[in-house]
């Protein structure tokens, strides 16, 4: 999986430099040679897949027009099954898949989505022999943040959340 991720970071010509990423589609399942594809996207956002013998990763970029606006503070005091990204996992991530984005290496360090895609698939698609995985972004991550998760067994869903904010949500397939 990291060797998609490396692919997308540091083979990325023709994208912006700085670019939030709305959703990730991961596919275990897909046995393609090397290759990355960049495309327009309704216009507003741009489409990259990425695919190589691990797997495939389609991951839909919106570009910035201006400079992030990050909380400083880390959503703390939640109740229930947590997750939470500590500094020294986001310096070590960021380093191993080639990812220079500075809002991932500066405080409040915001945690990388393909960090955020890995850890879930780890602790929940792959244990149970999922195909893939689809995360959609809707609010920022930073280090320490204390996520509250909460699975939906019915449709295999999850929703995670950080002060009673929306953090992400994730479908396994």
């Amino acid at each position: 999986m990291r060797t998609l991720f490396a692919q997308l970071t540091q083979n990325n010509e023709g994208l912006p430099a700085y670019s939030l990423i709305q959703e990730v589609h991961y596919y275990a399942d897909n046995r393609g040679d090397s290759d990355m594809d960049i495309a327009l996207y309704r216009k507003r956002y741009i489409r990259v897949c990425v695919t190589n013998t691990t797997g495939k990763l389609v991951v839909l970029l919106r570009p910035l027009r201006r400079s992030l606006v990050v909380r400083e503070v880390p959503f703390q005091n939640v109740e229930g099954d947590l997750l939470s990204f500590h500094k020294e996992a986001i310096l070590d991530f960021i380093n191993a898949v080639g990812d220079n984005n500075p809002i991932h290496q500066e405080p409040p360090y915001v945690v990388p989505g393909l960090l955020i895609v890995e850890t879930l698939w780890k602790q929940y698609g792959a244990k149970a022999n999922k195909r893939g995985l689809l995360v959609v972004f809707h609010s920022a991550t930073i280090a320490e943040d204390q996520i509250q998760l909460v699975y939906n067994t019915w449709n295999q869903s999850l929703q995670a959340y950080g002060g009673g904010a929306l953090l992400f949500t994730a479908q396994f397939q």
